[in-house]
């Protein structure tokens, strides 16, 4: 999945379209396009706005096998930049701001992942609620800037359930 883009294109693209590449590249299909949409979800859940085309690659292994590469660059960009009305870097079922769970539905049918499977995701995430909390209070964060995280936490993860 080499997209030999420019800096000025990371942007142009959606996660849908990755999605698909994802698809068609990596041995372990299944297991990767649910990795993949997991890592859409965690950026939008956490404020990270800037998980452009160039933070994602695949990994060819010595078998042979070709799997989507760990996933980098997971940070809420929206504590440094609150006024960016964009929720996510690439369009997600033609957006970027205003994401509802009907576009997440969307996403998934685009991807091809089963229903099941994504309410499982959605629970496991519902379900590290505390654990989140717990990190980010733990975290060396100002105390207004943790705040704003859990919020932007909270606030994310309510338009899903």
């Amino acid at each position: 999945m080499d997209l030999f883009l420019l800096t000025e294109q990371k942007y142009k693209g959606s996660y849908e379209k990755v999605g698909r590449l994802v698809n068609q590249y990596c041995t372990n299909k299944g297991l990767d396009t649910i990795n993949f949409f997991e890592l859409v979800l965690f950026c939008y859940l956490t404020g990270n706005n800037d998980m452009h085309l160039k933070n994602f690659s695949v990994t060819h292994h010595s078998d042979h096998t070709i799997s989507l590469s760990p996933a980098y660059d997971l940070v809420n960009v929206n504590l440094v930049f609150p006024d960016d009305s964009d929720e996510l870097a690439l369009t997600l079922n033609g957006r970027k701001r205003k994401i509802v769970k009907a576009d997440f539905d969307a996403f998934k049918m685009g991807i091809g992942l089963p229903e099941r499977a994504v309410l499982n995701i959605y629970a496991k995430f519902a379900g590290a609620s505390g654990k989140v909390k717990e990190v980010i209070e733990s975290s060396f964060l100002p105390a207004d800037w943790k705040k704003r995280y859990a919020e932007i936490w909270d606030k994310k993860l309510s338009i899903l359930l």
